[in-house]
């Protein structure tokens, strides 16, 4: 039998990695030099809100890597 398995790839984590640190950069400067003219705490807070876009994409991402491995492996090998 062929001894085949399949593995994650560190190419797409550091795709993720990627995204997850310039969108987290890019957005902080945003909300802070938009913050910083805002006068309403609810504006500020809906503006920090964003910063957790960058991490749902990352995790999703490696979320659904994860779960594409372990399916073939389970139905591979187990």
């Amino acid at each position: 039998m062929n001894d085949i398995k399949a593995r994650q790839h560190k190419y797409w984590r550091l795709i993720g990695v990627f995204i997850f640190v310039v969108g987290t950069i890019s957005v902080l400067f945003t909300v802070i030099g938009l913050a910083a003219g805002l006068n309403s705490i609810y504006a500020i807070e809906a503006l920090a809100g964003f910063v957790v876009v960058p991490y749902l994409i990352y995790e999703g991402i490696k979320s659904h890597q994860e779960q594409r491995v372990n399916y073939f492996n389970a139905k591979r090998y187990g």
